[in-house]
């Protein structure tokens, strides 16, 4: 059983759930589409610190999607 269950793999359900489980704490993280939330509709992001020249959507969820497989947090789609 999980400790904290996360509800939607946005920008902050997933920051949450990464924190989570650098805490220790067993999460799963529930998302009913796509991780990244509407990011991946965006054609590009310009204000996403760490970008400064900007970064698409779709890459960035991509990037949100590796830092989850790092830490092994859970996804259960709903």
């Amino acid at each position: 059983m999980n400790d904290v269950a996360v509800i939607g793999g946005g920008p902050s359900g997933i920051a949450a759930s990464i924190y989570l489980k650098r805490a220790g704490v067993d999460v799963i993280l529930f998302e009913k589409y796509e991780i990244g939330g509407l990011l991946s509709n965006a054609h590009l992001i310009e204000n996403y610190p760490g970008f400064p020249s900007g970064i698409s959507g779709k890459k960035l969820c991509k990037l949100f999607e590796e830092h989850l497989k790092k830490w092994k947090v859970k996804k259960q789609e709903y």
